[in-house]
């Protein structure tokens, strides 16, 4: 970590101080002292990443201005020798109080309803992103069932025979799973919303105020019932964050049966990331969604 970062808001400023933050899987994470006062989070990586981080940065800012939800402010990207540093505010943390999964799920239903787009609108976004390392293409599709098939399942099914990672099961069933997605998701048709694309207990957090602070995203415009399936298998949501948000926003009847689509997602996007120890979760949701 440098003593000086060159930029803050456009000011030069001084490192009084610096410690390492537990989940930086993909990156270095600090938290640094800032000279006269203050605090910042840094990111840092190889100088290739910058790209990831430009991308993180904008979804960061697009959450925010929703204003359902904290949401880190994004300070700068930028450059130090071969390294590329994000700095972001700075969130204290707090214990959970009593309602705190309740405001989680009341604020994360406000963000999805306040972002819901026109009946006309498509699903993706303007750029593609990443999936914690992972790419993640976001091209723009005109219905939900295409999107999910060829930029999501199909997107990781390909990936997984790239790298000659899956089993003899796997891949028919994959297959069978994204011919059955539009009678699947038809009942639950509905305009696209900002997802934060990558939403489990690791990416939310409870500030000092005993609110909600959602971080790490991997935005794009898709169906709400999307942000579920990553918090139903990774989430530790308890029963009355979900209650919550559907007392806020109610979902269709079938819904957690659809979010399996969604996990089966993130499940597959594990098993390319990590490994074979994620494959006999994969065919076990493919195989549920195929009952």
């Amino acid at each position: 970590m440098c003593r000086r970062m060159s930029q803050r808001r456009g000011e030069s400023v001084a490192i009084d101080g610096f410690r390492a933050l537990s989940g930086g899987s993909i990156s270095e994470v600090w938290l640094v002292d800032l000279l006269p006062d203050g605090q910042v989070v840094a990111k840092i990586n190889a100088d290739d990443f910058q790209p990831a981080f430009e991308l993180e940065s904008q979804g960061l800012a697009e959450l925010r201005a929703i204003g359902a939800i904290r949401v880190p402010e994004p300070l700068a990207v930028e450059r130090v020798n071969n390294r590329v540093l994000f700095i972001s505010e700075a969130i204290g943390r707090g214990d959970h109080p009593p309602d705190f999964f309740r405001r989680f799920g009341q604020q994360l239903a406000s963000l999805h309803r306040r972002s819901q787009r026109d009946p006309t609108s498509r699903f993706g976004y303007r750029a593609d992103n990443y999936l914690g390392s992972a790419p993640q293409p976001n091209g723009w599709c005109d219905d939900w069932p295409t999107f999910v098939a060829k930029h999501r399942l199909g997107f990781q099914i390909d990936w997984a025979r790239q790298q000659s990672i899956g089993s003899r099961d796997l891949f028919p069933l994959v297959q069978s799973v994204i011919k059955r997605l539009p009678a699947m998701l038809a009942e639950a048709s509905e305009p696209p919303v900002l997802l934060h694309g990558d939403l489990w207990s690791g990416n939310y957090l409870c500030d000092s105020d005993g609110q909600p602070v959602i971080l790490d995203p991997a935005v794009y415009y898709g169906h709400r019932e999307a942000e579920l399936g990553m918090l139903l298998w990774m989430g530790n949501c308890p029963n009355e964050f979900y209650e919550a948000y559907n007392k806020c926003w109610p979902l269709r009847s079938g819904w957690r049966e659809r979010a399996e689509v969604y996990t089966l997602y993130h499940q597959l996007n594990h098993l390319n990331l990590f490994g074979a120890g994620y494959l006999s979760c994969c065919v076990a949701t493919a195989r549920r969604l195929l009952r």
